[in-house]
């Protein structure tokens, strides 16, 4: 089954893809960085290795293995938040 695009949290000026069981997240690498080390850290090592295109396309997604769909919204919906 192909991951599908989430309906709020797929942004047109989104900076990196992550994919959540089979939903694809197009989110803003700066605010995912400054609001959790976890990410901060994964941008960071992404960012030297140069080659890599994980995160850059919906075919090469950031994948998050044990964490949910519901998990991850509410987290977005927080750090989001405005």
């Amino acid at each position: 089954m192909r991951a599908t695009h989430h309906p709020e949290f797929y942004h047109a000026n989104g900076t990196f893809i992550i994919q959540v069981e089979q939903t694809l997240y197009k989110l803003n690498h700066d605010v995912l960085a400054n609001e959790s080390r976890v990410f901060s850290d994964l941008f960071l090592l992404i960012h030297f290795m140069s080659e890599s295109l994980e995160g850059k396309s919906d075919d090469t997604p950031i994948f998050l293995e044990y964490v949910t769909m519901q998990a991850f919204d509410l987290f977005v919906e927080l750090k989001f938040a405005w």
